[in-house]
């Protein structure tokens, strides 16, 4: 067989390599770019990363809700890889969810809300407390059986045509 016949086969199995069995995922960072303190208090708001270890950090989450949430609010989720040092190839990953859906369509919003003493049942939180010191927001039996091994970026939105809740990004490796 030819060289070139191996180089086609090569190429071709290459990106089959970076998929993987078992989906761990590692909080690297949280990045709060928006907190509308009209609705939650921005002075007591922490959402961060507890560093564990080199494969495994969990997440910190401290929310005071002042007002109750509009039942018009959305969250979306966009997913972006690492490439070319940034965070720029969509990964076509987009969910825009009605946050009084969240609890019958479970994504990986869910999860969070569960850690931090929210009532999935409700499409917005009351005014109180919320948190949760160190969790792990990902449910393994909503990820993918196989996805490319990568940093990523996720982009959250909780908005409304009229107001903006929250925007955070969250960065995470897959391996």
């Amino acid at each position: 067989m030819s060289a070139s016949f191996y180089l086609v086969c090569a190429v071709a199995i290459f990106p089959l390599a970076s998929l993987e069995g078992h989906i761990n995922v590692k909080f690297e960072d949280v990045n709060v770019d928006y907190v509308n303190d009209e609705y939650i208090d921005e002075d007591t708001f922490d959402l961060s990363v507890n560093y564990i270890n080199e494969t495994y950090n969990t997440l910190r989450c401290k929310v005071r809700v002042v007002k109750k949430f509009p039942d018009d609010l959305r969250i979306s989720l966009k997913v972006y890889a690492y490439a070319l040092n940034d965070f720029r190839i969509p990964m076509g990953i987009s969910v825009n969810i009605s946050i009084c859906d969240v609890r019958t369509a479970p994504i990986l919003v869910m999860p969070f809300i569960s850690a931090i003493a929210g009532d999935p049942d409700k499409c917005g939180p009351d005014e109180g407390e919320y948190g949760n010191e160190d969790f792990y927001p990902v449910d393994p039996k909503m990820l993918p059986s196989v996805f490319p091994r990568n940093q990523y970026r996720l982009n959250i939105v909780i908005d409304s045509p009229s107001l903006t809740m929250l925007k955070v990004q969250f960065y995470v490796q897959i391996s």
